[in-house]
Parts: C-alpha cells; structure tokens; sequence
C-alpha cells in the first residue's frame, strides 16, 4: 500500500562507508544506492512515543539521518526521468514484514523504497538530488 505523498520519513545514513560527507555535513549519494531503501515513517513512531533516536541500535547505533516528504522521492524520480531522458520511477510503500528482528517492534512504521522503473538501484542523478534535497538532516554521533 503507497505511503501519501505529504509523509515524512526517514532514511538513517551510515558514516563510515562514504555515505556522510563530514565537510558538507550532509550525506552523499552513495546513501541512497541501494535497490530497495529502507525509511521510517515519523508519524507512525511518533505516534506511539517514539523518538526516531531510539531506533538506532544495534549496527545503526551512531547513524546520520536524511528526512525527505514521500513526494519528494516521487517528484525527484520524474525530474531525472524527464531531465535525464531515462525510466526513473519509485515506489514508497508499508513493508512491516521486512525489519529484521531488533527492529520488529517498531514494524508499523516501516516504509520501502523501490525502483519501479529503470535499474535495479537509484540512478546516480537521482541519489545525488536525494542527498541535495533532504529536508532535514542530523548528523552522525560523533
């Protein structure tokens, strides 16, 4: 089920492998490779008390963040798509069923990212625009 288009959420971004550009202090590109991103729903999580810090256990312990609206992502896609001439569309869609167990509880609030047009991961332009455009960013724990 598609996730409106005014939602936020959050895609936690790892320091330590090129995905955080220290001098900026944003991410790079590279956060947003991946076929299929994984984000959090703020609303959902807030919903319930939750603070999105307490999802970073375990390996995301020490994350950045990058908040986008869903219709940023959309938006972004059809912009390189028409800019780019090339498929570029994504769908933003509920996935509860793939967290991982550290993470179940907080299932309701699991969003997905995908390519539903063009390769398998984001196309470079997009994940650059991605990374440009993030509403909000929190950098890593130092």
């Amino acid at each position: 089920m598609p996730v409106p288009p005014d939602d936020m959420i959050c895609r936690f971004i790892n320091p330590d492998r090129n995905t955080w550009n220290a001098n900026l202090n944003r991410p790079t590109q590279r956060a947003f490779k991946q076929a299929g991103l994984s984000v959090w729903h703020q609303a959902r999580l807030s919903e319930w008390n939750v603070a999105l810090e307490d999802l970073l256990i375990v390996n995301l312990s020490g994350y950045g963040q990058a908040h986008h609206q869903v219709g940023d992502y959309l938006d972004l896609a059809k912009q390189v798509a028409q800019e780019e001439d090339i498929p570029c569309e994504v769908q933003v869609e509920w996935r509860p069923d793939e967290v991982s167990e550290p993470w179940w509880q907080w299932r309701y609030a699991h969003v997905q990212v995908e390519a539903t047009a063009g390769p398998a991961d984001f196309p470079l332009e997009l994940r650059r625009l991605l990374a440009a455009n993030a509403r909000a960013i929190i950098p890593p724990a130092a």
